[in-house]
């Protein structure tokens, strides 16, 4: 399957295609732990989609690469990245998905020992949320 993706990452034409096929692979990740590969993977997939001006994906995918730089212990990168899905997600009004990707930078701050600042961006993502019926992002901004 990862021939597959690498092969679909050199037809920009198809990324529709591309994206769906990293979002389908992408929660096996964390099973095999190939973090250089993906990183590769989700650099080239995201210059695509800023080149064809696809905001979600892009976002989406910045995310992505954020998760496994967290993993990584990257922790710096890996706010930078959620920092510009906050950014992203909020220009298309995705209210659900900036809050979830407020929590995980608000989870970095924690991990960094700031909790003041960690509790205050919660409650701002929780402010975002306030008529959202999402229990899963609530759940995941309230822990």
């Amino acid at each position: 399957m990862l021939l597959d993706l690498a092969s679909a990452l050199d037809n920009p034409e198809g990324f529709s295609t591309t994206f769906s096929l990293i979002q389908s692979l992408f929660p096996y990740v964390f099973e095999f732990g190939d973090w250089d590969r993906w990183l590769a993977y989700l650099a080239k997939a995201i210059s695509i989609s800023e080149q064809q001006h696809l905001r979600f994906e892009s976002a989406r995918l910045n995310e992505q690469m954020g998760d496994i730089k967290e993993e990584r212990g990257e922790l710096e990168e890996a706010k930078s990245l959620y920092e510009a899905c906050i950014e992203k997600y909020g220009l298309m009004n995705n209210v659900e998905k900036k809050a979830y990707a407020m929590a995980k930078v608000a989870r970095i701050l924690e991990t960094q020992g700031k909790t003041s600042e960690a509790i205050l961006l919660s409650k701002k993502a929780l402010e975002l949320l306030e008529s959202s019926s999402n229990f899963e992002t609530i759940a995941f901004v309230n822990i």
